[in-house]
């Protein structure tokens, strides 16, 4: 399994890099010996030479007329010196060729790198070309990598000791495999009841021999595989020429290396939704930074002793920084490579070992949700990823810290409710006594006022005395009797309303804690003033970048741009989005506003400003990266409005003259 594994590493290698290498060494070539043509020219010779090269006559074909004269004699001579490392017993070069046999086409590879190390050696340190540089074949990985396990290792890993009866040792081995994953695995509970429902299912294409898969961390056992219908063809912007969109929500996308994509979904004089995820963005989503700086970190830490390890070195980067150069045709260099990695292969081991595979698990997670982010945040206009979204209560390490929180968050509930209850008890008792007391009182004094209703003495009065006396005393029993009863309501109604809190009381008491809401911020409003509109959303997505992950620009990161784009197709799959892949030519030179061509900026010390453009019509700096995503909006609108898309951006005939460059403005000083 390990060498089929390795002979199909090989044959991808070779096959799939062996042109962009042919055409990598014509341009070192053209570096080194004469003068650089510009990209189109040297892209058209490129072009030519590998054509010519892999036919299996040595007959040169008429130079195209695009090539000028001053680079025609250089181009005759790459496409002699290419024909020279040409074995002469090897055929037209094609994809099938090179797949049937990429062995045979090792020595032109080989010849290619020894030019490289002779120039090298020739010029030394002083040497201001790029000098490529690769591997002839891919070197293994110390890593730990997933590995699949034969069925028949099932029976030991799980436990299972079931020796097979006579019937199943008649069994073909294929369905021998099978039934070993019968004899230590339910299948009962998904539907199956006896081996043979298991068999027919595995003929009829649902089941196949099974498959099992480890990272070192965990095991993964495979059963089913779903059956794969023909992909749905890529829709191209000029498929949707005169359709009717309805329903959908319009939005360009221009895909790059110094930001993964920049959106923008107004075009003209209206103003811009602008929307952009740098790279920095994504990196901080996918927690790339932060495993990085834990694995240099980690790096530079003291190796653990290693029984019957013999080497020099004290850290992991010291490993990694004296291993000698592999992408050289050099075999005593190689020897070197091979030598170093087997001295310090248990020290290696022992860095990337199951911790390692951990991280590498939560780095594909995190790549996972970093892609989904980035299709949120394009189609469902959600919240860029920011510091004030991260809400560390709700990760899964302090889940048991929590719980304990709200357990103690409920207990001092109930001691606050059991508190409140005491409390309004014991003061409806006081009100119940107060009432009491108040109608004691009452009584007594009833009490007197009839058995004495003219005083204590009445004799020594005179009658219109005691007279004025009974009507002051009834006046004064009436005024106490109305300020009795007053009282005495206010208190029924407070001891009636304490009794109402006290039911309350109970019912909260016995009744589960709600859970607090938590009240979510709006969202930020977007740079400009229109807004995106109801709908599934349309994405005119530049396809320039796609197929060119491995490519590196500038310096940028590469692979991003089609994962995003899978993501992105993955959801046209369920109806979710639809994805027009668009022709970038010119969308970047462009202005988005009046078509004109666009001028580079540089600054008083005539250093160039890769990202800004200013269109002289109409006085504006643009970002590039926002022009482009503009005008595929523009050219996406107008499709499906006229049928075609703008002149301004539309791609001249084969033979018609590049149109030159804009002398650069220079905006402000650095």
């Amino acid at each position: 399994m390990a060498c089929k594994l390795q002979a199909t590493a090989n044959r991808n290698h070779i096959t799939e890099n062996f042109e962009g290498r042919i055409k990598k060494f014509v341009k070192f070539r053209f570096a080194v010996d004469g003068e650089a043509p510009p990209s189109r020219i040297l892209g058209i010779i490129k072009d030519y030479v590998y054509q010519t090269f892999a036919i299996i006559t040595r007959n040169m074909e008429p130079l195209p007329v695009e090539i000028p004269e001053r680079h025609r004699s250089l181009t005759v001579l790459v496409l002699n010196e290419l024909w020279a490392m040409k074995p002469p017993q090897l055929p037209t070069i094609t994809q099938e060729t090179l797949r049937a046999d990429p062995g045979r086409h090792l020595p032109i590879l080989r010849a290619i790198l020894d030019v490289y190390d002779h120039y090298r050696a020739t010029i030394g340190d002083e040497n201001d070309i790029e000098v490529p540089s690769f591997t002839l074949l891919p070197l293994p990985s110390s890593k730990l990598r997933f590995v699949d396990i034969t069925p028949e290792n099932i029976t030991q890993l799980t436990g299972s000791r079931q020796s097979p009866n006579d019937q199943v040792t008649r069994l073909p081995p294929f369905l021998r495999k099978l039934h070993i994953f019968w004899q230590v695995f339910a299948f009962e509970k998904l539907g199956y009841p006896s081996f043979e429902s298991l068999r027919r299912a595995w003929i009829r294409g649902h089941f196949f021999s099974g498959v099992m898969r480890t990272d070192g961390v965990q095991l993964h056992v495979v059963f089913s595989r779903l059956p794969h219908g023909p992909d749905p063809p890529v829709i191209h912007t000029p498929d949707l020429a005169n359709q009717d969109v309805a329903g959908f929500t319009l939005c360009g996308i221009d895909p790059g290396r110094r930001a993964v994509l920049t959106t923008s979904f107004g075009r003209g004089h209206e103003p811009h939704a602008v929307r952009r995820m740098s790279m920095k963005e994504y990196c901080t989503t996918s927690k790339e930074s932060h495993i990085q700086r834990d694995m240099n970190r980690r790096k530079i830490q003291p190796l653990p002793s290693v029984p019957e390890q013999v080497h020099a070195y004290e850290t992991m980067a010291d490993i990694e920084a004296n291993t000698p150069m592999t992408k050289t045709a050099d075999p005593v260099a190689i020897r070197q490579t091979v030598r170093h990695k087997l001295i310090c292969s248990e020290s290696t081991f022992a860095f990337y070992n199951t911790d390692h595979a951990i991280s590498n698990f939560e780095l594909v997670k995190g790549k996972q949700r970093a892609i989904a982010t980035a299709a949120n945040f394009i189609t469902t206009g959600s919240r860029k990823y920011t510091r004030r979204c991260r809400d560390k209560r709700k990760t899964r390490k302090n889940r048991k810290q929590r719980k304990r929180q709200a357990q103690r968050r409920r207990h001092a509930r109930l001691l606050q409710i059991k508190d409140e209850y005491s409390n309004t008890k014991s003061r409806m008792d006081n009100l119940g006594r107060l009432r009491e007391q108040h109608d004691e009182l009452m009584d007594q004094m009833m009490r007197i006022t009839l058995d004495q209703p003219l005083g204590v003495h009445p004799e020594t009065r005179s009658e219109e005395d005691q007279h004025r006396f009974a009507r002051q005393m009834n006046h004064a029993l009436d005024q106490y009797g109305t300020a009795h009863d007053l009282a005495t309501a206010a208190i029924n109604s407070e001891i009636e309303a304490l009794e109402q809190h006290l039911l309350t009381l109970q019912q909260k008491y016995l009744d589960p804690p709600q859970q607090p809401t938590r009240i979510r911020a709006s969202k930020l409003p977007y740079h400009g003033s229109q807004e995106t509109g109801d709908g599934l959303p349309l994405i005119s997505f530049g396809d320039a970048m796609v197929g060119r992950d491995a490519q590196h620009f500038r310096g940028h990161a590469v692979g991003r741009t089609n994962n995003v784009r899978q993501h992105l197709i993955e959801r046209q799959h369920r109806a979710l989005c639809m994805v027009a892949h668009t022709n970038e030519f010119w969308t970047s030179q462009n202005c988005s506003t009046c078509g004109d061509q666009l001028s580079p900026v540089r600054t008083q010390d005539q250093s160039s400003i890769f990202a800004l453009k200013f269109c002289t019509t109409c006085q504006t700096v643009w970002d590039r990266d926002v022009s482009a995503s503009a005008n595929m909006f523009w050219i996406l609108d107008e499709t499906i409005s006229n049928g075609a898309q703008p002149l301004a951006l539309t791609r001249p005939p084969e033979h018609h003259q590049p149109r030159p460059t804009l002398p650069a403005i220079t905006l402000w000083c650095s």
